[in-house]
């Protein structure tokens, strides 16, 4: 009896073995087998993936820079803003006491001060945080 290729379920004893084989890649650049067969199908393929990832990366950096210039830029305006109010506040509270409102001038004064050391706290607690956030990245990150 020979055997049906088209119907493998009539003939009972009948075994096929069905082998698939996957492979799997992390990063920016392949495995040299497949860099080999890029280069078989495209001339200068593996050149052209390194050129590409190479642009990648430089993007990418550029984008962090800037990212952590407009960060600085953003801290710094924000403490030189609140600065600004908190003085703004103090100096009103005086010239309403000496204008004979003292209730009114302790109300700025305090609101002022409370903002001033409220600021600082804050931005103190998040720089902590940060750096905490920053170093268990770079813990967990394989070098």
């Amino acid at each position: 009896m020979s055997e049906n290729p088209l119907n493998p379920q009539k003939q009972p004893g009948n075994v096929r073995i069905r082998r698939e084989e996957f492979s799997h890649y992390s990063g920016p650049v392949p495995p040299p087998e497949m860099l080999e067969k890029y280069n078989a199908i495209v001339p200068n393929g593996a050149e052209r993936i390194f050129v590409m990832a190479e642009n990648q990366s430089a993007h990418r950096q550029d984008i962090e820079k800037k990212v952590i210039n407009s960060d600085i830029i953003n801290a710094r305006l924000g403490v030189i803003f609140a600065f600004i109010i908190a003085m703004t506040c103090i100096a009103s509270a005086v010239l309403s006491a000496f204008h004979g409102y003292s209730t009114f001038g302790g109300f700025l004064g305090t609101g002022g001060l409370i903002g001033l050391v409220a600021t600082f706290i804050y931005g103190t607690k998040s720089r902590k945080e940060e750096r905490q956030r920053n170093s268990q990245s770079s813990k967990q990150t394989p070098e």
